[in-house]
């Protein structure tokens, strides 16, 4: 599966912390990149942990941090130091390298996360609450 836009991201920022020489680089550009993946995913979790959400049950939290988990480990498998060489060798002499600057890469997060959090409000003002749909899920599988 190609991942264009995320390797992409990935090698700027590792390069960033590369020169910066305070952070490691595969650890901090992983982390960066998971930090984005959480925030863009956080409207579809949230939304399947409303379907789960009940009084006093704990399967909605359980869903949410098994989705943090999923993200967690699948970034650190894909980007491996294989993959991390690949990416090195592919996008070192991208044109993108000297057009884009290096600090718009780290105003991906906050977008993401924004983006996020806009999306999961949506979803509850328009879907979750007009045709109550919080703990549906679970009063249909669990009572």
């Amino acid at each position: 599966m190609e991942m264009v836009i995320i390797d992409y991201v990935f090698y700027r920022t590792y390069m960033a912390y590369k020169k910066g020489k305070t952070d490691p680089p595969r650890f901090s550009s992983i982390c960066y990149i998971i930090a984005c993946l959480i925030g863009l995913t956080f409207p579809i979790y949230g939304f399947v942990c409303d379907l789960f959400k009940y009084e006093s049950s704990k399967v909605d939290e359980w869903i949410y941090w098994l989705g943090i988990i999923g993200i967690v480990v699948w970034t650190f498998r894909t980007f491996n130091r294989n993959h991390i060489s690949t990416i090195l060798y592919r996008y070192k002499n991208n044109r993108f390298n000297k057009k884009i600057p290096t600090w718009l890469f780290f105003l991906i997060f906050p977008i993401c996360a924004v983006i996020g959090v806009a999306l999961y409000i949506n979803i509850c003002i328009h879907i979750i609450n007009p045709l109550n749909l919080e703990g549906c899920l679970y009063r249909l599988i669990f009572l």
